[in-house]
């Protein structure tokens, strides 16, 4: 095939459909597309590059809605 005639079939062939999207980070708020790993938790889905990304803390925070507290002494 010359180099002219596949590019006129890439230039005429129909575009691939977008993956769907199926749901939305809680964290990052990007799409989560049909196909793609992700964690449903309590608070909402998280896709797997934030949750991969997070500390203990972050996801504790973040995720879970929790708070840091200081100790003190009564």
């Amino acid at each position: 095939m010359s180099s002219l005639a596949k590019i006129e079939r890439d230039w005429l062939a129909a575009p691939e459909a977008a993956p769907r999207a199926v749901s939305l980070c809680c964290v990052c708020s990007e799409l989560i597309s049909e196909g793609e790993s992700y964690w449903d938790t309590a608070a909402g889905d998280v896709c797997c590059d934030c949750l991969d990304g997070m500390t203990a803390a972050a996801f504790l925070e973040d995720v879970c809605c929790e708070k840091i507290n200081i100790a003190t002494k009564d």
